[in-house]
């Protein structure tokens, strides 16, 4: 169990940080609906990533 939460957080911060990246790269090229849909894969992964944490903390 302990491992599968942490491929899971790891897959999370993956995802947080793909949606920033391709966000500014949106930005960048003057795609509103594209940054607008990056822009909601990095707060959902955001929120999985403290959904995660917090299962790790109480399997320890």
């Amino acid at each position: 169990m302990d491992k599968i939460v942490l491929i899971a957080l790891g897959i999370s911060v993956a995802g947080f940080v793909f949606g920033l990246a391709a966000k500014a790269r949106a930005i960048k090229k003057k795609e509103i609906r594209k940054s607008e849909i990056y822009s909601k894969v990095a707060a959902i992964s955001l929120i999985l990533m403290f959904v995660f944490v917090i299962i790790h903390q109480f399997t320890n």
